[in-house]
């Protein structure tokens, strides 16, 4: 099946989607077009057995500028993911590897970047970094699940973060 966005064609894959009372097994959706391509496979509920897998390849991030809804922020990009996520409709936990081909934010090219996050069972903390080719990390993080905080430390010399209000 083929449809169109913004003058761009699309094309979606047979698939499978079961929604039940204890959640919803997606099999196998898959959309491409233009170098793009997004899937999705696994299993959504609230059970810590159940995973849902979500897969996107050259995916051009320029269209998220317009729900960021901040003035004098744009970015443009293509975006890779890997990422698995544990009882999505429960207590949700992931595991994500993020490539940006090429990241930019306004007038600033970041160029290759990666978004790593690891979660911590145990402590059930998700830890998250973005990291550069040469081993940077402007960005580096832990959301504690439990008490739904987060701590950040960012780094952007060049962005102007009075831009960001809390």
């Amino acid at each position: 099946t083929a449809f169109t966005v913004e003058n761009q064609l699309w094309y979606i894959a047979p698939s499978n989607i079961v929604v039940e009372t204890t959640g919803v097994e997606v099999h196998r959706v898959r959309m491409w077009g233009e170098g793009q391509q997004f899937t999705i496979d696994g299993k959504a509920s609230r059970s810590l057995t159940d995973t849902l897998r979500v897969n996107m390849s050259r995916l051009n991030i320029a269209p998220l500028s317009a729900l960021i809804n901040m003035p004098g922020y744009r970015l443009v990009g293509y975006l890779g993911v890997d990422a698995q996520l544990v009882a999505p409709l429960g207590e949700m936990q992931f595991d994500a590897r993020l490539r940006f081909d090429s990241l930019g934010i306004n007038r600033h090219q970041f160029g290759q970047v990666a978004f790593l996050s690891d979660l911590d069972r145990e402590r059930k903390w998700l830890s998250f970094d973005l990291v550069t080719p040469e081993g940077e990390t402007p960005v580096k993080g832990v959301y504690d699940i439990q008490q739904k905080r987060y701590w950040v430390d960012i780094n952007f010399p060049i962005l102007d973060m009075q831009l960001i209000a809390p």
